[in-house]
Order: structure tokens, then sequence, then C-alpha cells
């Protein structure tokens, strides 16, 4: 193993436990804090496990390991439409006055 990729394997790990931390550390019955002013903020937490999650995910891409998706959001190019969306929608006739 080179030392390159020791070390990439190795921050992958340490942004992984990071987060895991972290989200340890959010209370499960409420996300929300108190703030200095005595308003409600998200607990700081949040914000570092979810910037861990975020660099795990992409040493996770660079590696070539689970977690990293190969396509970006949104539906994948070429996917069948939904049934009532994919046939053009019905014409409409128009009824004669029968009077």
């Amino acid at each position: 193993m080179t030392p390159d990729l020791e070390r990439a394997i190795a921050r992958y790990a340490k942004a992984v436990e990071l987060a895991e931390r972290a989200w340890a550390e959010v209370p499960k019955d409420t996300l929300l804090t108190t703030g200095s002013t005595g308003q409600l903020v998200a607990h700081p937490a949040i914000a570092i496990a979810q910037a861990a999650d975020r660099e795990a995910a992409k040493y996770a891409k660079e590696l070539g390991i689970e977690g990293a998706t190969k396509r970006g959001p949104g539906r994948p190019v070429g996917a069948v439409s939904a049934p009532d969306r994919a046939a053009a929608p019905p014409k409409l006739r128009m009824l004669r006055d029968a009077g």
C-alpha cells in the first residue's frame, strides 16, 4: 500500500469516526438547543456531523469504496417516467349541439 493511499484511508476513517461521535452527541429527543441569547438553534453537533459525513463521502468516492454514488441527484438518464405521464394527453372532441 502506498503512503498516499494510507493517508487517504486514514482521513476517511477519521471523518467517519468524527461523524459517528458527533451524531452520538445530538440529543435523541430534540435537534434544537438554546442559543446564547435564549433563541432556539440547531444543536452544534449536527453541523459537525453533517460536515464530517460530507468529508467521509468525498473520501469514500476518491477511494472507490461504499457510500460513494456514481451519479448526481435526480432521475437516471433513460429512466421510464410514470405511466400517467408517459403517454400524450387525451384529445378532446367537441360535441355538436343536437338541437
